[in-house]
Order: C-alpha cells, then sequence, then structure tokens
C-alpha cells in the first residue's frame, strides 16, 4: 500500500499551498455547523498522494487523513483535461490527531451526527508541460457531518474553479460566506455563495422531492438565483446513460433495497459509482434506509476488511466502487450491480448470461427472486426515453424516483390499516397516548383480509416479502416513528409533525 504524503504542520506544508489568512475564532465555530473545512489533495509524481492541507486548520488523525487523501483521488485512464465531482462517506476518526505547532492554533473537531464524515470532491486533471506525466492532479474536498451531496458539490465546485484565478484568497471567501449561513435547519434555506442565492430544500421529517435537478434562474439587475434539493445526488448523463442497462431489473434491486439486502454498485467512474450510491439509498422513501452506504469505497478505507472479505457482506451494506479488485474479492455478495460507461437497452439472455454474469453490464442476483410485477408500460416508456435525446433521457430518474415512493406508499398502506387499530382508546388518559403492541400475527391476519395494493406476483410472495421486511432494522426504525408522530398528535394536534 503506497501511503500518502502528510503535511501536518506549517514549517512543512508544500509549496503548493500557499498561506491564508486565518478566520476569526467565533467565525470558525460558526463554519464548522456546515462544513469541517477544505481540504486540498494533490498527487505528485515522486511521492504519490498528498495531503495537502486543509483549511480552517483542523485536527485529525493520521489513519483520517490517509483516509480522505485516497477517498479524493479517483481513478482515471486519460491524460486530458478533466474536472469530476463525486463523494464519499468515511468513519469518523474517534483516535488521537497528530501533534500541531502552536502556531497553527488549531481548533478540535466537533463531535459527528452520525459517525460518519463525507467528502465533497471536485477532481482537476490540467495539461502542464513542465509535469514529469505532462498534467497535474488536484482534489478539493469539502469535509462535513451532513449527508448534503447537492449543496456541499455545489460549494467544492465552485471553490475549485475560483481557486486558480484567486487562489488562497478563494478559501478565506468561501469560508466566510459559509460562517454567515443561518443554522442548518428543515425547510427552504437562502444561503449566499459565490455571487449565487442558492435556495436550498433542506430534509425534513416529511420531506420527499421527486424532480431534484437544480433549476438555475437570474436577471441582469439581481444576483443569480438557484434552487436545488439539498440531498439529492448530481443527476449527469454519465450517471442516467450508465443506469440504461439496469433499467429492466430495477423492480428486482428496490426489493432488495427494501429487504435490507447488501448490494455493491460497480461503475466506470467515482462520479457515476457515489451518484449511484446516493440515488438508490433515496430511491427507498418513504421507507427508512437503515444500513451503511459508502458512495465511493476504495481499498484504503480503514473500514475494507471489516465490510469486505470471505464472510457474507453485511446486511444493508450499500458500496460503489471503480477498482477491478474489488470485482473480485465481492464475487461471492449475493447482489452486484454492473455499470455502464455507455448506454446499453438489451442485456445477454440464457445460458450465455450465466455462464459470463461476472462481465455481463446490469444487476446480477445469485438468491433474489422478484416478489412484485413491473410496470412494463413504464418500463417500455423508459427504454424509448433512454433512445431519444438528452433532454428527455433526463426524466427518467425523476419518473423512477416518483413511480417507487408510490409503490413504497402502496407497500405501507396494510400497516397503516393495521395501525389504525392500535390507537389508544378515545377518552383515553393523556398520559397512555402510545400504540399498542404490534403483533405480527394480526397484521398478517389483516393483511389476508384486507390486501396490499403493491402489485405482489403470488400471494404467497406477498406474504413472504412483508414477513421479510419485518425482520429487518427498517420495520422497526419506521414503526417507531409512527409511534412518535401519533405520540405528538395526540398530545398536541397542533403541532404534530409528519415522520
Amino acid at each position: 500500500m503506497t501511503l500518502p504524503r502528510v503535511y501536518g504542520s506549517q514549517k512543512r506544508r508544500s509549496s503548493t499551498a500557499p498561506y491564508v489568512e486565518a478566520l476569526e475564532p467565533a467565525q470558525v465555530v460558526s463554519l464548522r455547523r456546515w462544513i469541517l473545512g477544505v481540504a486540498i489533495i494533490d498527487f505528485d509524481i515522486d511521492l504519490g498522494p498528498v495531503f495537502t492541507s486543509i483549511y480552517p486548520p483542523l485536527n485529525l488523525a493520521s489513519i483520517e487523513k490517509e483516509n480522505i487523501t485516497f477517498s479524493s483521488l479517483p481513478d482515471t485512464s486519460t491524460t486530458n483535461n478533466l474536472t469530476t465531482s463525486h463523494s464519499f462517506r468515511i468513519r469518523d476518526s474517534r483516535d488521537a490527531p497528530e501533534s500541531q505547532l502552536e502556531e497553527l492554533s488549531v481548533l478540535e473537531k466537533p463531535p459527528s451526527i452520525d459517525g460518519f464524515l463525507y467528502g465533497y470532491v471536485t477532481f482537476l486533471q490540467v495539461r502542464e508541460p513542465t509535469s514529469k506525466r505532462g498534467y497535474v492532479q488536484r482534489s478539493f474536498t469539502v469535509l462535513s457531518y451532513h449527508p448534503l451531496p447537492a449543496l456541499f458539490t455545489e460549494v467544492s465546485s465552485n471553490i475549485a474553479a475560483s481557486y486558480g484565478r484567486r487562489s488562497s484568497g478563494t478559501l478565506k471567501k468561501a469560508c466566510e460566506e459559509i460562517a454567515n449561513w443561518p443554522d442548518p435547519s428543515g425547510g427552504i434555506l437562502s444561503l449566499n455563495f459565490c455571487g449565487t442565492v442558492l435556495e436550498v430544500e433542506m430534509p425534513t421529517e416529511s420531506y420527499e422531492a421527486v424532480d431534484s435537478r437544480p433549476k438555475l434562474r437570474h436577471a441582469a439587475s439581481v444576483p443569480r438565483v438557484r434552487h436545488m434539493v439539498a440531498v439529492a445526488p448530481s443527476l449527469t448523463p454519465s450517471l442516467v446513460n450508465a443506469f440504461s442497462v439496469v433499467l429492466p431489473s430495477m423492480w428486482s434491486l428496490w426489493e432488495c433495497l427494501v429487504l435490507n439486502e447488501p448490494l455493491a454498485i460497480f461503475a466506470p467512474s467515482a462520479d457515476v459509482a457515489s451518484s449511484a450510491v446516493w440515488w438508490l439509498e433515496q430511491l427507498l422513501h418513504p421507507l427508512p434506509f437503515v444500513g451503511d452506504y459508502r458512495p465511493y469505497f476504495t481499498i484504503h478505507d480503514r473500514d475494507f476488511t471489516a465490510l469486505v472479505n470471505k464472510q457474507a457482506p453485511k446486511s444493508g451494506l450499500l458500496i460503489g466502487c471503480t477498482n477491478p479488485l474489488l470485482h473480485k474479492l465481492c464475487s461471492h455478495w449475493p447482489h452486484t450491480v454492473h455499470l455502464s460507461a455507455t448506454p446499453h437497452l438489451r442485456q445477454p439472455k440464457g445460458r450465455f448470461a450465466l455462464a459470463t454474469s461476472n462481465l455481463v453490464e446490469g444487476f446480477h442476483s445469485t438468491t433474489h427472486n422478484r416478489y412484485t410485477s413491473k410496470d412494463r408500460p413504464l418500463l417500455k416508456k423508459l427504454e424509448d426515453m433512454m433512445l431519444s435525446g438528452t433532454n428527455l433521457k433526463m426524466e427518467t430518474f425523476p419518473l423512477l424516483k416518483r413511480h417507487f415512493s408510490d409503490r413504497a406508499t402502496e407497500f405501507l398502506a396494510p400497516f397503516n390499516r393495521y395501525l389504525t387499530t392500535l390507537l389508544p382508546a378515545h377518552g383515553s388518559s393523556p398520559i397512555n397516548t402510545s400504540l399498542k403492541k404490534f403483533e405480527t400475527a394480526k397484521f398478517m391476519a389483516s393483511l389476508k383480509a384486507h390486501g396490499s395494493p403493491l402489485p405482489f406476483r403470488t400471494t404467497a410472495k406477498r406474504n413472504e416479502f412483508y414477513e421479510r421486511w419485518m425482520r429487518t432494522p427498517a420495520f422497526g426504525r419506521w414503526l417507531a416513528q409512527q409511534d412518535e408522530y401519533i405520540t405528538s398528535v395526540l398530545r398536541n394536534p397542533t403541532t404534530g409533525k409528519r415522520s
């Protein structure tokens, strides 16, 4: 393993990381409500990956810097100019940070929200005749405890685009603007950044967004206004083209996600891998995702041996990869998705597909037998759209998201019907506002009597699917959310919020 060269002190800082005027301590505290800082990662032909700097300075453990460094430099085979964006999710380190020189005045890292650190990367590859390889590579990585890929990809992209023109002043100005943002909260926030007003739709407990693509509007006399859904992954032609081969299997793929099955995504690039993982994680809504997801997972991740080994993969594990070695190491996983670099709508069938399943693009499973019926008219419509121009092709993802959101609602309908029988009796003590005990046998009897609006292939498959979901941690999370919501409404009907 090639370890990254880390410059942890000002005396050893690379010449490619010029001095940046420090923020006031109060600004740093305010900034870290949203982001921890912006790391600059370079690839040096002699030293390998280099953690050049982070602004504002931050105490990070060596293993954390290593993880950030390798996760920030995507695999690429081209020698041309290149700009890409991807994101990663790594375990937040509680290890002791490296020693720091006093002159850095580093503030300690605040506690994480969910035990993970998120990185939002803009990677630049620029032709440079003086370089030994003919080009230089640098990544700008926004580090945050918030899973908001659309918002922070926008931030990292703007910083990367501006850095070459104004260099070090870009980082200070960008961080000052973020420090002036209001506290993170649900709903729509107006955030000023780099001459644009970002109208950001932040997640709430009842959050749902079908069309998550950014929209830009401006007039000559007012700042540009850009609307975005903060949690939405980047929806690019590359991602849509890559998923074209998976369209016929989307119903099986959705079922695996619902049942908390492990899934490995193999993609042609880091941007497609990470966007695919974010998109699949959010495809479950309004069902909760309860698992571990890694939008861009590398063999250098500190959790690598715990997550990828000869044992069966953990339930609810969703990883995005580009390294061919991971394809071999995950060959025993029950479910894998192989995304294409170019759009395809037809897959090999029959014995050839089975014999070459490790090489064929698309969704592959050794254990899953589909429970629900496909919406074949929708599938035909989506395939026709994929053969059309780019604009119509980009409509496929919002249609799929809306379709599976409707399917999730249909799936939950029998549960919601049964929960009405668990409500406290009218006029009972205000102290007793919780649901009565959920009993699986009684729910299944209700399901048998009333059925489900979700189109299952057979009654036996319907019963098995519901029974399996009730054994997943997602069901426990969902039931607790319903109990919390009903309790809040019964205690205060005017302020109860839907979860």
